[in-house]
């Protein structure tokens, strides 16, 4: 992999994909799957660490995030065409996949539709299928945004696009809203001004094209799970913080019961973005034999 910088490939279909390259230019491949509301930007941190490390970490924004182009999907596993494209335009017969977040359903859907892509599947404070149970538990932020999706799209729309009117405007009350029952830690990790302002980048970002795509998302996080393709028996690592408000622990145990395989690996105090000053231990489990 070589020019690394941002860039845009042009789909068989027209579309634009937009994706950004961080780390060692020849290294070992790794697809970094954004959470939500995110980008690729959520990965720029990185870049220093994985060129240490000889990773070449791949961040594509999901259609409709960012300047990547929109396009309906029905299922979370539509995404692995233009994953595939990505693939090949890079040269890459497989690599390592990760997925933070609201990435994890992606990263899930990958790895069981297009198994042979990927060296091993790695979810780090991953969102899992939302019944009422989990629901209940998930920050208020997301919870409400959730259920007003399920009662009135329109209306939830409407919210999204109001959050990032006036959050760019006055950015320390959208970092409070960010920050509303998060944990001590996740409070303490944003106090870090390179993790915050990637962070509000990474958000603003997602909205540049509108909120078609994040709209998309809520909508294939509710219902666009399949449980039929086929099943991923390579290395899975699943990252899970103890204390993470945002995402429940629970929701770790969905993959941990599909996955026979998987190896869990809980973050005691952990909070949601406990990632950010931690990637290094997710990065270095991949070397290990």
């Amino acid at each position: 992999i070589k020019n690394l910088k941002t860039h845009s490939l042009t789909l068989k279909d027209g579309r634009k994909l937009s994706f950004d390259l961080y780390g060692a230019e020849n290294g070992t491949p790794i697809l970094c799957l954004h959470g939500a509301p995110a980008s690729k930007f959520m990965f720029e941190n990185f870049h220093e660490l994985a060129k240490k490390l000889n990773f070449s970490l791949i961040a594509p924004s999901r259609p409709g995030i960012g300047k990547s182009s929109y396009k309906i999907f029905n299922r979370l596993s539509d995404y692995s065409e233009d994953i595939k494209e990505l693939m090949a335009k890079q040269n890459i017969s497989s690599c390592h996949l990760i997925g933070v977040s609201g990435g994890g359903p992606y990263a899930f859907a990958l790895a069981n539709s297009i198994p042979e892509n990927f060296l091993s599947l790695n979810l780090i404070s991953a969102l899992g299928p939302i019944d009422k149970k989990n629901l209940k538990k998930m920050g208020t932020p997301q919870k409400l945004i959730l259920v007003l999706f399920k009662k009135n799209k329109f209306l939830a729309s409407c919210m999204l696009k109001v959050i990032f009117k006036y959050g760019k405007r006055f950015k320390r009350i959208f970092l409070k809203i960010l920050c509303f029952h998060s944990s001590r830690n996740d409070k303490k990790a944003l106090k870090n001004i390179k993790i915050r302002d990637s962070l509000i980048k990474s958000n603003f970002s997602a909205f540049e094209s509108g909120v078609e795509g994040i709209m998309q998302d809520i909508h294939l996080f509710l219902f666009g799970w399949e449980y039929k393709n086929k099943y991923y028996n390579g290395q899975i690592n699943i990252w899970h913080g103890k204390d993470d408000p945002t995402v429940p622990v629970e929701m770790a145990n969905f993959y941990t019961d599909f996955f026979k395989n998987a190896k869990f690996i809980p973050i005691e105090n952990g909070g949601h973005h406990w990632f950010y000053e931690n990637m290094e231990k997710i990065l270095v489990k991949l070397i290990e034999k």
